[in-house]
């Protein structure tokens, strides 16, 4: 019998998937307090000028990703965080800089 094949069930433990990870990371996120996304009303800034153009196409945007997850048979759930990291990236004040303009 091969070393990698544990034959007893109480000796397994499996890595924890990405997905996991995130969703961990997301929950403990819950607690903090984020002042650096910005908000629609910043969104006029002359700064913000990334972001601006991001929430125009964001709807064309989530349609496409949800479109790829049918077309690869992913879960929801995987789409939701993509979405949700492309929010955090677009939307994080500390990444909109004038060399993105």
């Amino acid at each position: 019998m091969s070393s990698a094949i544990k034959h007893k069930e109480e000796e397994f433990n499996a890595d924890i998937s990405p997905a996991q990870l995130l969703t961990k990371m997301f929950q403990d996120e819950a607690r903090y307090k984020f002042d650096h996304f910005i908000t629609l009303k910043d969104l006029t800034n002359r700064e913000n000028k990334v972001a601006r153009i991001y929430i125009e196409q964001r709807a064309s945007l989530v349609e496409r990703i949800f479109l790829m997850g049918k077309k690869f048979n992913q879960r929801i759930k995987t789409l939701h965080i993509a979405i949700e990291l492309l929010d955090r990236f677009f939307l994080d004040k500390r990444s909109q800089t004038d060399q993105d303009i």
